[in-house]
């Protein structure tokens, strides 16, 4: 895998759980790891001068800021290896409406792309995962 990919500025990636009535502390114990950020449906939380309620339940598991990659490939294994094993069980729990991978991937030059192996689509399919991307590209030609 060449984690040098010349035409990506920044990329990142996020498993994410969400439902009603998700309980982030059952997703931490049937995954043995905890969340980079998790919130339960209906608690308030400051974002500036505002206050936000959260609409569902979330538990989010970021690579962002964990590794020194350009390739997102590399941030979806880095995520998949910390939950080996135990993937499955989550995405079976009834309170777990939605499982995906988030993955966030900016352009140096405007053109080129992230690239993901039939093996990785496979596992995440396996586990009934959907992948989701934010491509930003450059606005010049």
């Amino acid at each position: 895998m060449n984690d040098d990919f010349p035409s990506c500025a920044r990329t990142y990636a996020t498993l994410c759980f969400y439902g009603d009535s998700l309980d982030p502390d059952a997703i931490t114990n049937a995954l043995g790891i905890g969340p980079t950020r998790s919130v339960r449906r209906n608690d308030a939380r400051k974002r500036g001068s505002k206050t936000i309620i959260a609409k569902t339940g979330a538990w989010l598991l970021t690579s962002d800021e964990q590794l020194d990659s350009k390739d997102v490939q590399s941030h979806i294994r880095w995520i998949l290896q910390r939950v080996a094993g135990r993937l499955g069980e989550v995405t079976r729990l009834p309170e777990v409406e939605t499982a995906r991978i988030f993955c966030f991937w900016s352009s140096v030059h405007g053109n080129g792309g992230p690239a993901i192996s039939s093996a990785t689509l496979k596992l995440l399919a396996q586990h009934d995962i959907d992948l989701d991307f934010d491509v930003w590209l450059d606005p010049r030609p």
